[in-house]
């Protein structure tokens, strides 16, 4: 192991020749001695010494005070001043260069081993942590997220990290002049939650929020803090010690994708809904082709019925029940067509004898039987169209049952749509059909 190398600064060629020895007999190494503050500082900067014994009195205009300040505004030597007296002046002097210890003429080789091994260890010490906290420094000032200590027991804050300055838009200075600047940038809005969940979870370790900040600029940011407690020897929480991140552009990025998911939301449930409608729209067309065929075999096997029917069969009897019979509804009227007169008769209709009975008092007539003209307007419309939806039974009879009546008799039977079509025989026009279709 190298020898721990020693200066000596002594104008006294005995008292020096005195330490050369007993320094080499402790194991040390003597670079040099001096008997002149400006040689001490010459030797100094060329052997670059482990430790500098310096007499505070030496010849010359330059005293060990002077040489020891000029020593170390150069180097990180530590240095011992030797003195016999000296006056409160010279002592105020020497403690402002910050001295490792002092040994007092005349000195004993176990004084001066022990005060060497102690200054020796100090230094050693000091130059550690010197160098754990430029590390520190180093890590705190250049990583992207603000670094800070509180004293948590006398509510100071000892350290924030440059980059509070970037993200908060104030300086780190304005937060240990005053802590409470901290909370004043947090939005309204979340201040009272914040404050009270610092307060409850930073001594247990468990704080670990993200709020907002207004800068001073007016921009709104969001941060993630976290916050660590450090605890004394007693168990006690001394330290806290935190992390803030800004994280602005991730909660900015969680809200377009909860956009973009909320839209995409909307177009699946828009499709959806285009689909189910597509579905509900093929099933309207099925049951309606379902009908149709339904309806084209009721009306082919009607039409063998009405071919083959006995001459003392009603015709239109058999059309009015098969209609009702083929289309559910709640009652059908047929009528037979005088192309001479351009009148309708009501021939059959098809309804219980009770209920016709009604509709016969409300009329004040017989209903089979009735005759009623047909506009040309209507007629033509009714030949073109396969099947003419009316308003009300007035409309159906062209004006011949009031519109009063016509309503009584469509409430009292829970009558819906009124559908209206031509009967064909051969070419000519028999007469129409009329379809009462349920609410």
């Amino acid at each position: 192991m190298a020898k721990e190398k020693i200066l000596i600064v002594e104008d006294e060629s005995i008292i020096a020749s005195h330490l050369h020895t007993m320094l080499e007999g402790m194991g040390y190494a003597v670079t040099g001695i001096s008997s002149t503050g400006e040689d001490a500082v010459q030797k100094a900067l060329y052997t670059h010494p482990d430790l500098i014994l310096m007499d505070i009195r030496l010849e010359g205009e330059m005293d060990g005070i002077e040489a020891a300040e000029k020593i170390r505004s150069q180097l990180d030597v530590p240095v011992i001043y030797v003195t016999a007296y000296a006056d409160e002046a010279t002592l105020e002097r020497a403690k402002a260069t910050e001295p490792y210890g002092y040994l007092l003429k005349p000195f004993k080789q176990k004084d001066v081993q022990s005060a060497m091994e102690m200054a020796l260890y100090k230094h050693k010490v000091e130059q550690r942590l010197r160098a754990s906290e430029e590390r520190f420094r180093q890590i705190a000032e250049n990583i992207r997220e603000v670094f800070w200590l509180t004293d948590w027991v006398n509510n100071k804050v000892l350290y924030v990290s440059p980059t509070y300055e970037e993200i908060w838009g104030r300086s780190p200075q304005s937060m240990l002049d005053d802590p409470a600047s901290w909370s004043e940038a947090i939005h309204p809005d979340d201040r009272a939650r914040i404050l009270e969940a610092f307060g409850e979870k930073a001594p247990l370790g468990e704080y670990d929020e993200i709020y907002r900040i207004v800068r001073s600029d007016g921009e709104t940011r969001w941060i993630h803090d976290r916050a660590f407690p450090i605890l004394d020897a007693d168990g006690k929480v001394w330290r806290v010690a935190g992390i803030s991140e800004d994280v602005t552009e991730l909660k900015q990025t969680e809200e377009e994708l909860r956009k973009h998911r909320d839209h995409l939301e909307e177009l699946v449930e828009e499709r959806t809904a285009e689909l189910r409608e597509e579905v509900t729209e093929r099933k309207r067309a099925e049951d309606e082709i379902k009908r149709r065929a339904e309806n084209l075999k009721a009306v082919n096997e009607l039409a063998i019925e009405l071919a083959t029917a006995p001459a003392d069969v009603d015709l239109f009897e058999l059309i009015g029940e098969k209609l009702k019979e083929i289309t559910g509804a709640l009652a059908t009227v047929v009528t037979t067509y005088d192309a001479e007169t351009g009148e309708l008769t009501i021939r059959y209709l098809g309804i219980p004898e009770n209920d016709l009975a009604k509709i016969d008092k409300l009329l004040k007539r017989k209903a089979v039987g009735m005759r009623f003209k047909v506009t040309p307007e209507m007629f033509e419309r009714m030949v073109t169209e396969v099947a003419t939806k009316f308003k009300d039974l007035s409309e159906l009879t062209f004006g011949e049952i009031p519109k009063s009546v016509a309503s009584t008799i469509q409430t009292m039977f829970g009558v819906g749509e009124l559908l209206g079509l031509v009967l064909h025989h051969g070419g000519e026009i028999m007469g129409t059909a009329a379809i009462f279709m349920p609410k």
